[in-house]
């Protein structure tokens, strides 16, 4: 990028579970969305993507990525990734997911796939 081109951002709130549906039906499946995504950034239409998602705890209070623990982020990572490669033939290889993954998320992945 040259030095005196400016960045252009687009930022998208989503202000409810409901609205996010919604969106999701526009947008359709990850199998779509991913590779749309995928074809503007070879494309040099879209630089970068940053994704930041906001949950509230049981009280109403927010919680960020920055509070959550190893084992909550290597969960999202993998569920993550689960999703978005569930219909290719994928094999993820987790180097002592105990040390990362709590017992009971490590029982409900397992129970899940």
């Amino acid at each position: 990028m040259v030095a005196t081109e400016k960045q252009k951002q687009l930022y998208l709130f989503v202000p409810s579970q409901e609205k996010l549906k919604l969106l999701g039906e526009l947008v359709g499946s990850t199998d779509s969305f991913f590779p749309l995504r995928e074809g503007a950034y070879i494309g040099d239409l879209i630089e970068e993507v940053r994704i930041t998602v906001k949950k509230r705890d049981e009280h109403g209070g927010k919680v960020s990525f920055t509070h959550l623990s190893e084992g909550e982020l290597q969960m999202l990572t993998v569920l993550g990734l689960m999703r978005i490669t569930r219909d290719d033939q994928c094999l993820f290889l987790l180097d002592e997911p105990d040390t990362h993954l709590k017992p009971d998320l490590e029982a409900a992945l397992l129970r899940r796939y």
